[in-house]
């Protein structure tokens, strides 16, 4: 699940939301190989225990638990221990109509089991660029979608759309499946290894490893907005 005293700070009109358990990343190989990839991702919360960046279709914002006694560089100290970096609507919690249960709900499955976790509405538009911007348009063919990654040597990483009808899943299967075969002859694929695709009724779960660059690719592209 996602941490209890962030998820008070993520408000009903959140998009997207993106975790990291650093806490659990630092008991890894793979967090002191990448440290300053993680450090690149996360900035002033670099020594927190956990982050949640949050996107409201306006802005991105963060907000993370640790031994916070004042407002780290550039952030404001929420309460002791927990501190937020960013546009403060964007983290305003319960002050401003509740926080987001259904969408907090969805990223619960992937939190719980992956350090590095994502949930997006279906309804979201990514502040993306380049080849990433492809996408949304996934992403649009789900009501909400959810991701999870576990870094190691080669970074597993799982991905789920969840569709209204079974037939929608069967459109977005495909259109999955037609991405693949576009980058399999390109250098875009040749970071991804292992993928496959399963439709599981209204669900399309997709797993592959790639290289350790695209998370820092994405947390570049999403973080660039802040």
């Amino acid at each position: 699940m996602v941490d209890p005293e962030l998820a008070w700070y993520i408000p009903a009109a959140a998009q997207a939301l993106a975790g990291i358990d650093l806490a659990r990343m630092r008991r890894t190989p793979a967090y002191s190989k990448g440290f300053a990839l993680m450090r690149e991702l996360v900035g002033p919360f670099a020594d927190a225990e956990q982050v949640v960046l949050v996107f409201d279709g306006k802005g991105v914002a963060a907000v993370a638990r640790g031994g916070f006694r004042a407002a780290p560089p550039g952030g404001v100290l929420l309460k002791p221990g927990i501190a937020a970096l960013g546009s403060l609507e964007t983290v305003a919690g319960d002050s401003r109509g509740g926080y987001a249960r259904d969408l907090l709900a969805r990223a619960g499955e992937a939190a719980g089991r992956y350090p590095i976790w994502f949930a997006i509405r279906g309804s979201a538009t990514l502040p993306l660029s380049g080849n990433l911007t492809n996408l949304n348009r996934l992403i649009g063919s789900t009501v909400f979608t959810t991701a999870g990654i576990e870094p190691a040597e080669r970074l597993a990483i799982e991905a789920a759309g969840i569709c209204r009808t079974a037939e929608e899943a069967r459109r977005l299967e495909e259109t999955i499946r037609g991405l693949v075969t576009l980058l399999s002859i390109t250098k875009s694929a040749a970071g991804l290894k292992d993928l496959t695709i399963r439709n599981e009724g209204t669900t399309v779960r997709v797993t592959m490893s790639a290289d350790a660059s695209l998370v820092g690719d994405l947390g570049r592209a999403l973080g660039g907005s802040r």
